[in-house]
């Protein structure tokens, strides 16, 4: 069992790891507020399934399920 603990503890560094490379788009080892705002902002629109520029219930509630297969996905491979 602890070794499905350590992998899944390093899957989730991983999955940290890439995030953090994403935000930090100026690779200083920092994120300022803008970089974090872009972050979220993407973020946003990628959950706007029909990009009206607001998130309905159902559009969050299935944004949350597909990131949450996502990452169980992520430590069964």
């Amino acid at each position: 069992m602890q070794d499905k603990s350590m992998s899944n503890s390093k899957m989730m560094n991983d999955h940290m790891a890439k995030m953090w490379s994403a935000m930090d788009t100026s690779g200083k080892g920092y994120v300022t507020q803008s970089e974090y705002q872009a972050y979220m902002d993407a973020q946003f629109k990628k959950m706007d399934a029909n990009g009206d520029g607001k998130l309905t219930k159902e559009e969050w509630i299935n944004s949350m399920k597909m990131m949450h297969q996502n990452d169980m996905d992520m430590m069964h491979h």
